[in-house]
């Protein structure tokens, strides 16, 4: 079972990833992201993130992923592995029929 530090370090894991992949060079910077989308996979498995939406916006269309204690990033829907889908796909249905009702 995870502990209080164990989710902590995932919850930063993602963001710091993020970051050094911002400040780095391809092909370096190819490493810091697949960091950070192992650690929102493992986010969303262990339920401590959410998918929230499609974001189209940088032309490749990315997930946009909120952090339960805080924060969003997104991951390409290219890194979902099966196993995520199934716990994502519901999130946004849920997500575009909430949008649909408001």
């Amino acid at each position: 079972m995870a502990t209080n530090s164990d989710i902590y370090n995932l919850k930063n894991l993602p963001f710091a990833a993020s970051h050094r992949a911002k400040q780095t060079t391809p092909p370096f910077d190819g490493a810091w992201y697949r960091v950070k989308d192992v650690a929102i996979l493992e986010s969303l498995k262990m339920g401590t993130a959410y998918a929230n939406y499609f974001d189209f916006s940088s032309g490749e269309p990315m997930i946009s992923v909120t952090f339960v204690s805080g924060g969003d990033l997104h991951i390409p829907p290219t890194s979902l592995d099966a196993e995520t889908w199934q716990i994502v796909a519901p999130q946004l249905i849920a997500r575009i029929r909430r949008a649909r009702k408001e």
